[in-house]
């Protein structure tokens, strides 16, 4: 998700019973104001087994602890997973992962969580309703301190399109990864913090041409923009490498205010809209938690281009580029300042990149190609097999043709990398592009442009949605994905 991750709360110092002043005092500097909502509140024995795990009161979170034994049902190894980091006295942690074991028959080492989620997702799914009551009561009782805020998407028993423990916190509060939500663009004249050798994405609606840095979104992962008339919400998911520009208004005129939840699935991020705090998939643009759930609402997007900012800025010199000018210069920090932004290319989560590890666990396992090598994926509207396609196959093959369900798709590879895809109907090409051209079995010759290709005398071939993605991200949102490789 990002640079920023909020730590766990610190271990108590253990107490039996007495809950001095000196004690309280501590615990005050220890977890701010918002931290005492918990235990002013939390008087005699806490509703919530998990939640006594939090309590100042060692012999409360003794209680509990053995309450979550005599109570276990199939949610509870979820429910101990995600209350693990949050305990407050020291050896529960270890207490907790001993129970998992006891009760699960399973042997994982304490530290390897994803090992555990991996076989919880091979169990029946949790109860949905069980689950989100569970989750908004716990991060409710935190009333006032950050964590609060991640409560509110889980009221009200919402509706739950998918696996309810595939939902996975991601260690950030809401918008704690923030947001850009009143973009500085500049000609590219002014765009001297940028050299060519940058990566950017670029979308081009209505011809209003704009660039996005990596090195920005990589620490903001969303921006909040108006490209060419239209509302435009570009989501970047930094652990799966895609960035897609989504329209902001439905099919139903609303235009929807997003941001970032702190929570994921299959490791890409959801979002959530401020009106109804619906979590959204931002790889397919539909909610999937929460009112707006099932509602047949989705987004529509368009296309965007991984490039550089050198062939970008070239083919589009009337460009503008998201600025430097007026972002954060650090990084919020439940509430308070943080370390300052690295902006510069290639900073944000470059030991994440540099492997071919993940942070967070997916159900799936597929080798066909590394966890983050690089697809291409044609988003075409309709029920047909996704296709994905290997960014080393389509650097190979600069013209490639390929049927994504009833439409015939041109993709078309530039020399800097940059792929765009085209509905081409009928039409043949030479596997070969020339100075931004394609040539068809009839010897006509394309220009290659951002909304079309176009020939003299012939209707335009229409530009169709895509973008990249990790390649383990794409087939985790759709296992059965046909790979061009």
């Amino acid at each position: 998700m990002s640079h920023s991750v909020s730590k766990p709360t610190p271990c108590a110092r253990p107490t039996r019973g007495g809950r001095g002043l000196l004690v309280i005092a501590v615990l005050f500097a220890v977890l701010g104001a918002g931290g005492m909502a918990l235990v002013l509140t939390a008087k005699g024995r806490p509703a919530n087994a998990f939640a006594g795990l939090r309590h100042i009161d060692q012999d409360v979170a003794d209680e509990g602890l053995a309450r979550i034994e005599r109570e276990w049902r199939p949610e509870s190894a979820v429910m101990t997973l995600e209350m693990i980091p949050f305990t407050m006295h020291y050896g529960h942690r270890e207490k907790l992962y001993d129970l998992l074991r006891r009760q699960t028959g399973q042997t994982f080492a304490d530290a390897d969580r994803n090992a555990w989620y991996r076989w919880l997702w091979t169990q029946p799914p949790p109860d949905a309703a069980v689950l989100n009551r569970w989750r908004h009561e716990f991060y409710s009782l935190n009333n006032g301190y950050p964590l609060g805020s991640l409560g509110g998407y889980f009221a009200g028993n919402p509706t739950t399109l998918i696996r309810a423990d595939e939902v996975v916190w991601s260690r950030v509060l809401r918008d704690t990864i923030t947001p850009i939500r009143k973009p500085v663009m500049v000609p590219a004249g002014d765009a001297d913090f940028l050299k060519d050798a940058h990566v950017v994405y670029g979308v081009c609606i209505n011809g209003d041409a704009r660039a996005y840095p990596r090195r920005i979104l990589g620490h903001h992962e969303m921006v909040i923009d108006n490209i060419g008339g239209e509302p435009i919400t570009g989501v970047y998911c930094i652990l799966c490498e895609t960035m897609i520009a989504y329209h902001s208004r439905t099919a139903d005129g609303r235009v929807h205010n997003f941001g970032n939840s702190g929570f994921l699935y299959r490791s890409n991020k959801l979002m959530y809209d401020a009106d109804t705090l619906s979590l959204w998939s931002s790889i397919t643009g539909e909610p999937v938690v929460g009112k707006l759930a099932g509602s047949g609402v989705r987004l529509e997007l368009s296309p965007v281009v991984t490039t550089t900012w050198g062939e970008w800025k070239r083919s589009h010199p009337s460009t503008r580029v998201l600025s430097l000018r007026d972002l954060p210069n650090e990084v919020p920090k439940d509430g308070r300042d943080g370390p300052p932004i690295d902006y510069s290319e290639g900073a944000a989560y470059r030991q994440y990149n540099t492997t071919d590890e993940l942070i967070f666990a997916t159900p799936f396992d597929d080798t066909r190609l590394k966890n983050k090598d690089q697809v291409f994926v044609p988003r075409l509207a309709g029920n047909h097999k996704p296709v994905a396609i290997s960014i080393a196959f389509l650097n190979a093959h600069p013209v490639h043709r390929l049927q994504v369900g009833d439409t015939s798709v041109l993709v078309v590879t530039s020399a800097g990398g940059a792929n765009r895809a085209y509905a081409v109907g009928n039409r043949v090409f030479a596997d070969k592009l020339t100075s931004g051209k394609v040539t068809d079995d009839a010897g006509q010759i394309w220009a290659v442009t951002e909304d079309s290709l176009i020939a003299d005398g012939q209707p335009p071939l229409p530009r169709a949605p895509g973008h990249r993605a990790f390649w383990f991200a794409w087939h985790a949102a759709h296992p059965d994905t046909e790979l061009i490789k």
